[in-house]
């Protein structure tokens, strides 16, 4: 038996020369009669672990965002890893019940510490669920106002690619190579070009200079070259 807790347990080596525990048939068979009297028990009890690690972690991570002026990617990494972890911890309980183990049941948490299943839900997976939210929105904000002067400079489709390309975070340039490094430059330049990369082994890269040609507010048209390769 695996479980050093069964009554009369105790350590022996097997045939493999690895220690194992061992116990009478009778208490073996009695632990595993209380296994099947909560079906589900085992792996309600790791997913909600997993969650309740997570919810741990939330209020140092929504910390964190709140104190960077600048946009935390950590943080926003985080706070998708925490929201993942919610649907799974909700089907975790709802399987539970549905195959019997009590509302009454009693499951120790580190951060949620002692709590009945009937709580599971509300005190770890909707707990987890808005401490996410609560940190994707604070980059949110700190977002929405690096775009603000964008929004204020750019029309039209300008301001549709900008914003759904996410190119805040790319180095944009005007024809000629200069920097459009100002909503006004943007705003203004026929043209925008931005250079991308990706790998073809052995540490090379491609690199593509991929073109927004603009006639006004509206997008002429997109078009990109590849060359190979760099280091």
């Amino acid at each position: 038996m695996p479980i050093k807790q069964i009554g009369h347990a105790r350590q022996v080596k097997n045939k493999h020369n690895a220690w194992i525990y061992v116990a009478p048939m009778q208490e073996a068979q009695t632990y595993c009669r209380e296994l099947a009297a909560r079906p589900n028990a085992l792996q309600l009890t790791g997913v909600l672990q997993g969650a309740d690690g997570w919810l741990g972690k939330a209020s140092r991570v929504q910390a964190d965002a709140s104190a960077k002026t600048g946009l935390d990617n950590q943080a926003r990494a985080e706070a998708d890893a925490m929201a993942a972890q919610v649907e799974p911890c909700r089907a975790a309980i709802a399987k539970a019940l549905s195959a019997g183990v009590a509302p009454t049941t009693t499951l120790e948490l580190k951060t949620a510490g002692s709590i009945a299943l009937a709580d599971a839900d509300a005190k770890v997976c909707t707990a987890l669920d808005s401490a996410a939210k609560a940190i994707v929105a604070i980059e949110d904000a700190k977002l929405e106002k690096l775009l603000a002067p964008y929004k204020a400079a750019l029309k039209g489709e300008r301001l549709k690619t900008f914003i759904d390309r996410k190119m805040i975070f790319d180095d944009v340039y005007g024809p000629g190579g200069s920097r459009l490094d100002t909503p006004k430059k943007l705003a203004t330049a026929r043209a925008w070009f931005i250079v991308l990369s990706g790998d073809v082994g052995l540490g090379l890269k491609t690199v593509t200079v991929r073109r927004y040609k603009w006639s006004g507010n509206k997008l002429g048209g997109v078009a990109e070259r590849t060359g190979c390769c760099t280091l």
